[in-house]
């Protein structure tokens, strides 16, 4: 499967669509498609714990790269190179080395949402389970001040 496609960066969709756009747009069309068919030999290899697991990254004419959600992911999906490269193979690709990374999210928003620890923005809280707002109500009964009253209010949420 030829990869000869220089993009040179992203484009402008008005570019594409200039006179000349069209053959850039059919190339362009191409190209995804072999991506799409690459992505599909590469999670047909693969067993199903590890199908939505990865993202392609760069795709050269001998080489591809995975890019992993996780380490754990990646270690599991360098473990399977040896049957993504022979399905690759037996499909005609000239692709001979498979590399894995490890995806890097960039950080978004707040410290707080950057570890994990919101909900994101327009997500209602979730409503405590039954022990909790036992649990909750009994701290709010020890509690006086400001304190046992918030706690009270979180177990109000529940009911």
């Amino acid at each position: 499967m030829p990869m000869a496609m220089e993009t040179g960066g992203p484009q402008a969709l008005s570019t594409l669509l200039k006179p000349q756009g069209p053959a850039r747009l059919s190339a362009l069309l191409k190209r995804a498609g072999e991506l799409e068919k690459l992505e599909r030999l590469v999670r047909g290899a693969l067993p199903a714990t590890l199908k939505l697991s990865f993202t392609l990254g760069n795709a050269q004419p001998q080489s591809l790269t995975l890019m992993a959600a996780s380490p754990a992911v990646a270690t599991q999906l360098r473990f399977h190179q040896g049957a993504v490269l022979t399905a690759l193979s037996q499909a005609g690709t000239a692709i001979t080395h498979l590399r894995v990374r490890v995806a890097q999210r960039p950080p978004q928003g707040s410290p707080g949402e950057r570890a994990g620890n919101v909900l994101p923005q327009g997500s209602p809280a979730p409503k405590p389970t039954a022990l909790a707002i036992s649990l909750l109500t009994a701290l709010a009964e020890e509690e006086s001040g400001p304190l046992g009253e918030a706690l009270n209010r979180l177990a109000q949420r529940g009911l």
